[in-house]
């Protein structure tokens, strides 16, 4: 989980939402906090709907002149039923409340309040539909983007998991750029 908190604090680093939400200046302070965010959030859907995380990795070298190989993560997403949720004890046992030191109450208010509103969003567009699937943190480690791995890694999923299974699936992005993506899939 670690490595795929790595990879969602750079994603979402230049998030405008996650700038309003930490309002951090501080780059270097506001991935620390941002990977903090995601590794307890990842914690808590790995052990609430294991079979909800995607990891894809591979094996690279880390840099261009590194002659070492090693497993880098290249697609990590989250594609989770719209009827789990975590219990208050996982929440607890996954060291959210551990945000609260870390990122303060204000910080953890604008959190829980944009989770709320999303969460909402979601059950107003579903309304009436049933069981659906929900697309959550979708990233692509940014040195092979554009090449269609993401595409690749979450159609096949998508195939596997939503079509066998005949459920809609929900996603909300906080770019422009990636509507584009998701339309094609």
């Amino acid at each position: 989980m670690h490595d795929a908190a790595e990879l969602a604090a750079a994603a979402f680093l230049d998030s405008l939402a996650y700038d309003e939400i930490y309002r951090i200046q501080n780059l270097t302070e506001r991935f620390e906090h941002l990977r903090e965010f995601f590794y307890r959030n990842f914690l808590l859907t790995s052990w609430s709907y294991p079979q909800g995380i995607h990891s894809f990795y591979s094996e690279r070298s880390g840099r261009e002149n590194d002659t070492e190989k090693r497993n880098r993560l290249d697609v990590f997403f989250m594609l989770v039923p719209s009827t789990e949720r975590p219990s208050l004890w996982l929440e607890i046992q996954a060291g959210l409340l551990m945000l609260f030191w870390i990122s303060g109450w204000t910080i953890i208010q604008r959190l829980i309040k944009a989770g709320d509103f999303c969460e909402e969003q979601e059950r107003e567009i579903m309304q009436g539909k049933g069981k659906y699937l929900s697309l959550q943190r979708m990233m692509v480690a940014p040195e092979l983007q554009g090449r269609g791995l993401g595409s690749a890694k979450l159609g096949q999923v998508l195939h596997e998991v939503a079509d066998k299974e005949q459920l809609p699936v929900v996603l909300e992005t906080q770019r422009e750029k990636n509507v584009r993506f998701y339309t094609k899939l």
